[in-house]
């Protein structure tokens, strides 16, 4: 279904046309589908994800962050969402999606809006860099629910990656491919 949504409507993402990854989140993510589910995305560009999971999950409550305030903005007037007074934010009664400037790589900044276990999935699609993959899975990890999925795209599959997640967090993790450009998932376990 995510395929064919993507193929319907064209969402300015690369989740599918330059990686291909649209597939490997159906067969996790279609269970959820229906569900009542939360969703983060680090790294929102020009908001085809967000356009793309807002259109595919009926029930979620969707947050976007992105370091670029011009990315904000322009994603928040496509999508008609108004910005609120606390903090630069911007959300819609007549949606579930909001946005967040942040830097993933400052933990005050990113985690300040947060509640731990808030999360059934987050998706790092931000700075590509390992250093901040693993710095931005140290802040969130905690804010993934029991049994939640956590996707880092753009990841270089290396055992340095595996073995430096690995010694963070009580999960499962997963490469698809063994591509230069492959996406890592890490299920939580359940407690």
């Amino acid at each position: 279904m995510l395929v064919e949504l993507q193929k319907k409507n064209k969402y300015s993402t690369d989740k599918q046309r330059k990686h291909g990854y649209l597939s490997y989140y159906e067969h996790y993510l279609s269970p959820l589908q229906n569900a009542e589910i939360s969703l983060l995305e680090i790294g929102i560009a020009r908001g085809g994800s967000i356009k793309l999971w807002n259109d595919y999950f009926s029930r979620a409550k969707i947050i976007g962050v992105d370091i670029s305030q011009e990315n904000i903005d322009k994603v928040a007037q496509k999508m008609g969402l108004e910005k609120t007074e606390i903090d630069n934010s911007f959300e819609s009664s007549s949606s579930n999606v909001s946005l967040i400037l942040a830097n993933s790589m400052d933990r005050k900044a990113l985690c300040g809006h947060f509640n731990p276990n808030q999360f059934d999935i987050i998706i790092d699609d931000g700075n590509h860099s390992l250093q901040s993959q693993i710095l931005t899975f140290c802040y969130l990890y905690p804010f993934l629910k029991p049994g939640g999925l956590y996707f880092i795209e753009d990841i270089v599959p290396s055992f340095l990656a595996l073995e430096s997640l690995k010694g963070l967090a009580e999960s499962t993790f997963h490469f698809p491919n063994k591509s230069e450009d492959s996406i890592l998932m890490a299920h939580r376990k359940e407690c």
